[in-house]
């Protein structure tokens, strides 16, 4: 087994894994120009795609065009042009006119360096999100507020991965929920608090691996039951009873909760993966999904390997935070959706597109930040379809001996700093540590809830002791839920649920 060059643990290649990069690449006139074997384990090449996503650092600054106060995931100090999104995706610049030749003196990852401190970038990479400034990665959404990744959803505060839900607050990785608070890896539940790893669920409270369970309090593991407390059936009348006395909850009792369901919890037999509908998965959190090898936060995909935070994946291997369109036949790319990619950060319904950023609907391009509706081009300069063709093979014979031809960006591409990123959150790493990998490190604090102009009351977190904002959207959810005013900073609260959740890995337990 090959070890990593990173992290210099060894990782298993397979058979049919060498047979996918044999077929992964451009195909012209007849050549496939396929991609060699990767160089650093799936945990790496995870982490490596994770380093270029920022999802929640937000600071205020000024539009490069035309001076317009913006929240945005660019900070104030930041070398690179940014721009309204409005202005971003407006006629009043042209992305080509930042066209340059390709450089074979040059490794690939200095000119993209170039080319993105170049062209100008959105603030945020939201679309159809009405008033919901803060807020990124989303599409489709209407009054949220501090949600991050999320698709089709309204009415939802303090999350990621939230999709087709409304009235849902601190949770993560839901779909189709409603008026659930503390839901984490939930499918299609209502009117649910402190539920975990759980589907079609009414009314319940403090369950964790249940499915079609209704009126339930401190339960684990339970299918189609009604009126159960602590897995023993009590009947309607002392259900009733118990839950009146209960709410609305209270910080002590919401504790004990808690406490109890843990310890019911260690007397139980317990899963190690959440897998529905689906047949020869491995990982956790999926679909409707069929031969999919180490994946997480799935569903819809097919014959894929190592995807994370992904719908309709087929035929693809390392994709990280795909939806909602998904992937087919891509490899190695992170935030994209598209056809025969590979390499690529942001790329909106692109088709054999490589190595690129902030790309939407174009095909045929290699190299390139901030194209719409284009084709043929090599960092940003267009060409004829007969000199694009006649290029990239030489491009990519070139990349074969920088050793970056396969390879995703290495984190000092990053347009952010590491700990701006959601890679901090699952390959957590020092200031110094980052540094002595060449990586950048941003020392300033970016914009919290409590700096958000509004007329709600600053409490105090008790963990971290920084001031954070109730937002009167966020009291009147608690007020109709029965639920204590949070305790806890949204980040915090944020951290405690991927920690409640476990850390995604990509390696394979055989593997250790």
């Amino acid at each position: 087994m090959p070890f990593c060059l990173s992290c210099k643990l060894t990782f298993q290649i397979t058979a049919a894994d060498l047979e996918f990069y044999s077929q992964v690449g451009p195909t012209i006139e007849g050549v496939t120009y396929s991609v060699p074997p990767p160089t650093l384990c799936p945990d790496c090449r995870f982490r490596r795609r994770l380093s270029f996503r920022n999802e929640r650092s937000l600071y205020r600054r000024q539009s490069s065009l035309s001076g317009k106060n913006l929240i945005s995931i660019f900070a104030p100090d930041s070398p690179y042009q940014v721009y309204d999104r409005d202005e971003w995706w407006s006629d009043a610049w042209d992305p080509t006119s930042f066209g340059r030749p390709f450089d074979f003196n040059r490794n690939l990852a200095t000119q993209i360096i170039d080319l993105a401190l170049a062209v100008p970038h959105p603030n945020l990479y939201n679309t159809n999100a009405e008033n919901s400034s803060f807020t990124n990665y989303a599409l489709n959404i209407k009054n949220c507020y501090l949600v991050f990744g999320m698709s089709d959803s309204e009415d939802c505060l303090y999350g990621r991965f939230v999709r087709q839900s409304r009235d849902a607050v601190d949770c993560l990785s839901i779909l189709r929920c409603e008026l659930c608070y503390e839901a984490i890896g939930c499918e299609s539940c209502y009117e649910c608090r402190f539920i975990m790893n759980s589907r079609f669920c009414q009314g319940c409270n403090f369950v964790e691996d249940c499915e079609s369970c209704t009126d339930c309090l401190v339960c684990y593991g339970l299918k189609q039951k009604q009126y159960y407390v602590g897995n023993e059936f009590v009947g309607k009348e002392r259900y009733q009873q118990l839950l009146k006395e209960l709410m609305p909850l209270s910080s002590e009792n919401f504790a004990e909760l808690a406490a109890q369901l843990s310890a019911l919890k260690q007397k139980l037999h317990q899963l190690i993966s959440h897998i529905y509908q689906s047949e020869d998965c491995t990982g956790d959190t999926i679909y409707n999904s069929h031969n999919c090898q180490s994946c997480f936060d799935i569903n819809d995909c097919e014959e894929s390997k190592f995807l994370c935070y992904t719908p309709k994946g087929i035929r693809s291997y390392d994709c990280t935070f795909n939806a909602p369109g998904g992937v087919r036949f891509c490899y190695e790319v992170c935030s994209s959706m598209g056809e025969d990619c590979l390499g690529t950060f942001l790329n909106w319904n692109g088709t054999n597109v490589y190595y690129s950023m902030e790309c939407d609907s174009c095909r045929d391009i290699f190299g390139c930040v901030g194209l719409k509706k284009r084709q043929y081009c090599i960092l940003n300069k267009q060409y004829d379809r007969q000199s694009y063709f006649t290029l990239l093979p030489q491009i990519i014979d070139h990349l074969r001996q920088t050793k970056e031809w396969g390879e995703f960006f290495d984190p000092s591409v990053s347009m952010f700093a590491y700990n701006e990123t959601v890679a901090q959150e699952n390959y957590p790493l020092s200031a110094a540590a980052a540094s002595a990998l060449g990586w950048r490190w941003r020392a300033e604090e970016s914009i919290t809830p409590a700096a958000v102009p509004n007329d709600s009351d600053v409490a105090i977190c008790k963990s971290s002791h920084a001031p954070f904002k109730i937002i009167p959207q966020e009291r009147t959810f608690y007020e109709k839920m029965g639920l204590p005013l949070p305790a806890l900073s949204p980040n915090e609260r944020h951290q405690s649920r991927l920690l409640r959740r476990g850390a995604r890995r990509m390696i394979f337990p055989a593997t250790h």
